[in-house]
């Protein structure tokens, strides 16, 4: 499995429709931007107000070589553009350039203009260190909240990463460190890391199977556009100690959700839908969680016991399979097993 086959397929929760409205794009050609149909920040911020995307700021200057590097390697790569093109609002700045630059409300100058190597106050404000490493590229959630600063040359590898972790909000719960750890695991390596947890690739067997066994269920929700979803069911399935508490109090399987199949649930029978929609079994038990990656967690007699939206690192899963594994919920809140268990996240 290789990350570059999902880049261009359609984010369904994610969707992005940006018709009737016209963005302004910076010539690449004149400015060596690569592939990637770069905006002005101030556009940016318009935008979003309209279509929520995240922001990929790249942080510049004229003299710098791996800032020229990542315009060959990176920003003129198809598959890397095409994504960024696609899913984000990119911005490119030269950080000792001469603009005014409206953000927030708040304008920003060079202080020197006329001074060879002054760093604009809008670099300094965004990337806020007292030594700035140029390039520095700056990825931020679609409301603004979040805010990762990578300082220096990154590679496809990394990028590749980088963009999953903030376009599928990976932020919430994991660090980036060990996500793209997980990432390069899931996508990269050759042979592909080996299960170590007995796993239905079909829902209907593992409800048959958690009936027979009189196991509670575990159903995790993927998609085939969902990249964090691969790297989590990688990076959980693939340890020794998980797999070994899942064996023995749970059924595992994984459900696609945009699967055609028809599901067959207890006295409940779940049909795939339309086309390209959502199956109705993902959404019924998603609730208002309609997101990915999603965890369900059944009983013995398929009785939901929680969803689990979001990227769920190891040491939160483990204590989730422990709380409802060992029936902890049946006499605690969560948050009192955390505080009994001194679980640290």
């Amino acid at each position: 499995m290789h990350f570059l086959r999902f880049l261009f397929l359609s984010v369904l929760l994610l969707s992005y429709c940006t018709a009737n409205s016209q963005i302004n794009v910076i010539d690449n050609k004149t400015n060596d931007g690569g592939l990637v149909n770069w905006i002005n920040i101030s556009e940016a911020e318009e935008q979003m107000k309209l279509v929520r995307k995240p922001v990929i700021i790249h942080f510049y200057t004229d003299w710098c070589g791996f800032c020229k590097k990542m315009n060959r390697d990176i920003f003129a790569n198809p598959s890397i553009a095409g994504y960024i093109n696609q899913h984000y609002y990119p911005v490119r700045i030269n950080a000792q350039g001469n603009d005014t630059i409206t953000f927030q409300g708040n304008t920003y100058t060079n202080p020197q203009p006329d001074k060879q190597g002054t760093t604009h106050t809008f670099a300094k404000e965004m990337i806020n260190t007292d030594k700035i490493t140029y390039p520095t590229t700056i990825f931020i959630n679609n409301n603004f909240q979040f805010k990762l600063v990578v300082p220096g040359n990154i590679d496809l590898t990394m990028m590749e990463s980088l963009l999953v972790f903030t376009l599928e909000n990976v932020y919430f719960t994991e660090k980036f460190e060990r996500f793209d750890t997980a990432f390069q695991k899931t996508f990269r390596a050759d042979p592909p890391p080996e299960k170590m947890v007995t796993f239905y690739d079909n829902i209907n067997l593992a409800v048959a199977a958690a009936k027979a066994q009189q196991k509670k269920l575990i159903i995790i929700a993927d998609a085939n556009w969902c990249n964090s979803c691969k790297v989590m069911i990688t990076n959980l399935l693939t340890d020794s100690i998980i797999g070994n508490y899942l064996e023995k109090h749970f059924i595992a399987t994984v459900f696609t959700t945009d699967s055609r199949d028809t599901v067959y649930f207890g006295d409940t029978i779940f049909s795939p839908g339309k086309a390209k929609k959502l199956h109705s079994f993902f959404v019924t038990y998603a609730g208002k969680s309609i997101t990915l990656p999603n965890i369900f967690v059944f009983d013995e007699n398929l009785q939901l016991l929680s969803p689990m939206p979001a990227y769920q690192t190891k040491k939160l899963f483990m204590a989730a399979m422990r709380y409802f594994g060992e029936n902890y919920y049946a006499r605690m809140t969560w948050q009192d097993f955390i505080e009994q268990e001194e679980i640290k996240f």
